[in-house]
């Protein structure tokens, strides 16, 4: 599972029910500021995902429905992109 023990409740569906909420964050420092105040919580959240063009991570709020975050990836100083590795999501293990 990870660090949390609540993190196993992220993948969790009912079917027919909302899965999960996603909404945009402006910049990864925006995210990283989230990330931080959810850990200081004890809010279970994934690893950070690389999507492609965005990062993300899901986390779960005080009612149970999973939210996302997701944020453009920025380009590095020297014009390549940001990459993220995440053994995680290939092992199905959470943070």
């Amino acid at each position: 599972m990870g660090e949390n023990k609540e993190s196993d409740k992220l993948y969790r569906f009912l079917p027919g029910a909302l899965r999960h909420i996603a909404f945009a964050l402006q910049s990864r420092a925006q995210a990283e500021a989230l990330r931080e105040r959810l850990r200081t919580k004890g809010v279970a959240m994934t690893a950070i995902y690389d999507q492609g063009s965005i990062e993300n991570y899901i986390f779960i709020d005080n009612n149970g429905i999973q939210l996302e975050a997701a944020w453009k990836k920025e380009a590095a100083s020297d014009g390549a992109r940001t990459e993220v590795s995440c053994p995680e999501k290939a092992s199905g293990k959470l943070l």
